[in-house]
Formats: C-alpha cells, structure tokens, sequence
C-alpha cells in the first residue's frame, strides 16, 4: 500500500485496487503492443525470405498476399486479413536507399 499510516478503510480499499488495475493494465497493455509489434515484423520477415526462397514462390506471384490472407483467415489467425495486408518495411523489402537509418541520425 501507497501510505502505512494511512487509515485503511473503504475509501482506501478502492483507491488501491483502482492504482493496482490502472498500472498492472498499462503494463499489460505495453506487454501486448511489444508482442503484436515483435509478431508483425516477424510475420514480414518470413513472408521476405519466401518471396526470396519460397519453392513454389512462382505459382503465386502477384497474388501471394492475397492468398495468404485466405489461407490464414481460414485458420482464424488474428489480424491477417487482406484488408490488414500492408507493405513490406523498407528492410525487409530492400527498398532501403544507400544507407540504413540509425539511432543516431534520427536525434537530429
């Protein structure tokens, strides 16, 4: 609890458990957004390397995100719609230019 010598009554009873679910829900929040950010760059990744790599790459050409999205819509993966495809990140595509970006250029 917050304060030892606070009276611990109703009032403080409710005030603890509402600070306990704010900061434990923020935290899971933050666990969640690390997660589907880790997923999404991963998921780009592997669809990277097929493109590159992929035996059958060939049959599905132009119409690969497309028929993934079936396939993974299919297989209730979440958040894998055709709606939700979106390009590659300039990394994983190779669009990247000269230069790569780094922490240091982006402090300006």
């Amino acid at each position: 609890m917050a304060n030892k010598i606070e009276r611990f009554d109703f009032n403080v009873l409710v005030k603890e458990i509402k600070e306990t679910h704010e900061n434990l829900a923020a935290q899971a929040g933050r666990a969640i957004n690390i997660s589907l950010t880790l997923r999404n760059w991963l998921i780009g990744a592997y669809i990277a390397e097929y493109e590159l790599r992929g035996a059958d790459r060939a049959s599905y050409g132009e119409k690969l995100l497309y028929e993934l999205a079936k396939r993974l819509t299919i297989l209730k993966v979440s958040n894998c719609s055709r709606r939700q495809a979106i390009p590659l990140p300039p990394l994983l595509s190779g669009d990247c230019g000269d230069t790569v970006p780094t922490i240091e250029d982006s402090t300006g």
